[in-house]
This record gives C-alpha cells, sequence and structure tokens, in this order.
C-alpha cells in the first residue's frame, strides 16, 4: 500500500513537469501584424486557423490529445470553459482531431486535438492558459489516481 502511494506521488510529479513543460512549449504569443506578410499570406509554421470574429491579439495553443480522456473533457466541459472565458475575457476554442496514443496525422490531415486560446492581451492570454493548465493538472492526478484504487470502472456493474 505504502508503494502505491509513493508511485502516485512520483507521477504526480512527473505530470505537473510535463505539464509545465508543455505550456512553456505550447504558450507561443505572437502579435497579429507579425503573423502576416505583406501580402497577407500566413508565414509558414503559424496556424492558419487565428481567424474569425473572435480572433485576439495574441493566443496560445495547448496540445491535450494524448491525456486522459478525464482530463480532456476537465478542460472542455462547458462550465469549465464559460468560467474561464468569463474570468479571463479570452476566446477558447476545440481544434484538431483526436488520435489514438502514438498515432501521428498524416500531412493534410487534422492536427492532434488542442485549445487554442485567444485574447487582446498576452495578460489575458497567459492567465486562460494557465487556469486550463491546471484544470489538465487535476484531470490527470484524478485519472491516476482512479487507475492506482484498481483500474477505471464505470457507476455500477452489471451481476
Amino acid at each position: 500500500m505504502l508503494w502505491r502511494r509513493l508511485m502516485l506521488r512520483w507521477l504526480i510529479l512527473i505530470v505537473d513537469w510535463v505539464l509545465e513543460v508543455s505550456m512553456l512549449c505550447h504558450l507561443q504569443c505572437y502579435y497579429k501584424a507579425l503573423l502576416t506578410t505583406s501580402q497577407g499570406a500566413a508565414r509558414p509554421g503559424v496556424p492558419i486557423d487565428n481567424r474569425g470574429p473572435d480572433a485576439g491579439a495574441f493566443h496560445a495553443t495547448l496540445e491535450i490529445n494524448d491525456f486522459p480522456q478525464k482530463a480532456r473533457w476537465g478542460v472542455t466541459n462547458r462550465t469549465n470553459v464559460a468560467k474561464i472565458l468569463e474570468a479571463t475575457g479570452t476566446s477558447i476554442t476545440n481544434k484538431g482531431t483526436y488520435y489514438l496514443k502514438g498515432a501521428e496525422p498524416q500531412p493534410g490531415e487534422q492536427p492532434k486535438l488542442y485549445i487554442l486560446v485567444e485574447g487582446d492581451t498576452e495578460v489575458m492570454v497567459e492567465n486562460a492558459m494557465r487556469e486550463l493548465t491546471r484544470l489538465l493538472k487535476e484531470g490527470t492526478v484524478a485519472a491516476l489516481e482512479a487507475e492506482a484504487r484498481g483500474g477505471v470502472g464505470g457507476r455500477y456493474s452489471v451481476v
């Protein structure tokens, strides 16, 4: 029993570290004027989906495809997203397609599942990303704890 607790704490530390690294890697804020060339075409490597009526001057992406389902649900749940929208004034959009672990999208296919956060200021986007990362951590820890308790099970059992 003690080794399970130690293993769970160790996994939580690893998840925390991975999320921090992931957030730093994916927190790419660009000013819109720098995103487009003089002809108005997007520069290579810049997502072209940062356009439309809700597009802000700054944006960030957070890839959620490879996290447990409970963690993905936590950051895409309508109630949680509405609270973040109200608190930060950003626009949050789910993008991409879910791919199984180990599968990579082929050229021309939709990218892996991710969240696009757009806002008028860098601080707004950072605050929204901080809250999304917190929810992702909580969902990942909850999934790990459920797995450590004896696997993922449903609410009911068939007799």
